[in-house]
């Protein structure tokens, strides 16, 4: 009989199918037969009940013991079935949130023939991902591989509804060895009762905290020389914003800032209420090593008291409550863009990000601001720093917490679980195949511009015209490694400009009655947080806040949490 393996030739990309012949049956009886005689023989010695003394046997019983484990683990390794050669066609059913794939899609055509499967996709809009996913799971037709971005949440949910399989840590490191190198460090976040049930990707854009961005020409022309550093130097500015004039258009239509320049202010005062987006919240550790809601903390009343004055003496938008956004895509400060406001801190570093060669047009955000206001000039600021020495804005978990953690549904095969994990090896190994599916058929979809840069072609910019190809549809992982490979100037440049303080939250996993209390403890948070900054409550009011937090499950919340964090293999 001939097996056939799938390896890889050093120094290249290709995969390349080898012969192995297997032991003829004859070969298997005599192996057979010499197992049985072995067991015998044990038996009959094992009944005498006698020990061997004989000899120099000095092995004591722990150096017994980490032997006898030793070999375990290489019989469990020898157990493990063989790595998948590709030579079957298998069917695997993926899903993501994106725009569906048209119809015999060149990118999936090509993934099909490479990885030898049938490309089963299911799209979940990203408006409707919540109730889609929900609606598969509750009709029996969960996809085989799926993704969990940033919702830790919806991860131990899908755990508790058993809808998930988990993936043997050996399986891991045999079969895509070099993901498991990356997952080593978020493993203890993916584990229920000791088994993984998800793998994460690393996101290197989180690296570097939220933006402290300043309209320069603004400040240039209200004669501010130097770029806030301090509290009280921001407060000066942002009251100069509001107060004289800075577009110069004869009318007092500006401000200081709006809802994401309130996230710096908290940060001077040593934590941030509430994060970027809905699902994300900030746990740090208080002065006994214990975890505490940042919401509750006494400096965030200080913070108030200073937010509430700038909101009665005009300088924060009276619109704050509704974002900065007004439409479109979803990082343009439309606010900040329009002349409104002075300060931002929306998006991330990349979104601002300037030209960095000749004949580029610099971050989507950037891009957006040049059209609007082609004389506008930014100042790449730093948190400023507040009375007690505090700063920073908010930062994302790298991995666990705000990456996709891709889980796969319990239906799913050994079988496909192996040429699954080899599919994810290749992608983080394989340069070429990796291409395929970030950026699609070079010279059709992407090629490398005049710089040596792997650039879109016109007619694929976007999401909605690259995921119909094909483009990143595929459930694969990022590494720092690549992406930094990818975007060497990126990141450079984002070295440069983000070396400042974040806050990340301690917290990175779905508390157990989080989903049946958080949300109406995250309306009272808004509700007093608010009306103390608008003035519709007085400042003392937090202390009502912080009471009602606690009592309205707050207390469950922070015992979970602290459960948690003491019970986390550090």
């Amino acid at each position: 009989m001939i097996l056939m393996v799938c390896c890889r030739k050093a120094g290249s990309d290709a995969i390349e199918i080898k012969n192995i012949r297997k032991e003829g049956s004859h070969m298997k009886t005599f192996k057979l037969f010499a197992v049985l005689l072995l067991t015998i023989v044990m038996l009959v010695t094992g009944c005498n009940g006698k020990e061997s003394n004989t000899g120099t046997n000095n092995e004591s019983q722990s150096d017994k013991g980490a032997s006898s484990g030793a070999q375990s683990e290489k019989n469990n390794e020898a157990q493990l079935p063989e790595a998948d050669d590709f030579s079957e066609k298998i069917d695997l059913t993926f899903a993501k949130v994106a725009f569906p794939p048209k119809e015999n899609a060149p990118v999936i055509k090509k993934l099909e023939e490479l990885y030898n499967i049938n490309f089963g996709y299911i799209n979940f809009e990203r408006t409707k991902e919540g109730d889609l996913v929900a609606l598969k799971i509750a009709s029996g037709e969960v996809p085989d591989v799926f993704e969990v971005v940033g919702n830790m949440v919806e991860f131990n949910q899908y755990y508790k509804q058993g809808i998930l399989r988990s993936i043997p840590e050996e399986y891991l490191k045999k079969y895509a060895p070099t993901v498991y190198e990356t997952q080593k460090k978020y493993l203890k976040y993916l584990k229920f009762e000791g088994e993984i049930y998800g793998i994460c990707g690393e996101r290197l854009n989180n690296v570097y905290p939220l933006n402290a961005i300043w309209r320069k020409d603004w400040l240039d022309r209200l004669g501010i020389a130097k770029v806030p550093e301090t509290l009280e130097e921001a407060e000066k500015a942002f009251y100069a914003f509001a107060k004289n004039d800075p577009d110069d258009n004869g009318k007092q239509d500006t401000y200081g800032l709006g809802k994401s320049g309130l996230d710096m202010i908290f940060g001077a005062y040593g934590s941030i209420p509430w994060g970027p987006w809905e699902q994300y919240w900030l746990w740090q550790k208080d002065d006994n090593g214990q975890l505490i809601y940042s919401a509750v903390k006494p400096e965030m009343k200080d913070a108030l008291a200073v937010l509430s004055k700038w909101y009665k003496d005009g300088v924060i938008d009276p619109e704050f409550i509704v974002g900065e956004n007004k439409g479109g895509y979803w990082a343009v400060s439309t606010d900040f863009v329009n002349n409104k406001i002075g300060f931002t801190g929306l998006a991330h570093f990349y979104h601002w990000m300037p030209p960095l060669r000749e004949g580029e047009s610099g971050g989507p955000v950037y891009k957006e601001l040049k059209i609007a206001n082609p004389d506008a000039e930014l100042a790449y600021g730093k948190p400023v720093v507040g009375p007690n020495g505090h700063s920073g804005t908010w930062q994302y978990q790298v991995g666990v917490g705000a990456a996709e953690v891709i889980v796969l549904s319990n239906k799913v095969s050994d079988k496909q679980l192996i040429r699954y994990l080899q599919i994810l090896e290749n992608q983080v190994t394989n340069e070429d195949n990796r291409m395929l599916v970030e950026y699609g058929i070079k010279d059709v979809h992407w090629e490398f511009n005049k710089n040596g840069l792997r650039v879109r072609k016109a007619d694929y910019e976007n999401r909605e015209r690259y995921h119909p190809e094909g483009i990143q549809l595929l459930n694969s992982i990022y590494t720092l490694e690549n992406s930094r490979k990818e975007h060497p100037e990126r990141y450079a440049w984002g070295d440069q400009h983000y070396d400042f303080p974040g806050y990340r939250s301690e917290l990175v996993a779905a508390l157990p009655s989080e989903s049946k209390l958080r949300p109406d403890l995250d309306l009272l948070r808004d509700e007093y947080y608010i009306s103390i900054i608008t003035g519709q409550k007085p400042l003392d009011d937090f202390d009502k806040f912080v009471k009602k937090w606690y009592e309205l499950g707050g207390d469950t919340l922070t015992k979970e949490a602290n459960d948690w964090y003491s019970n986390l293999e550090q």
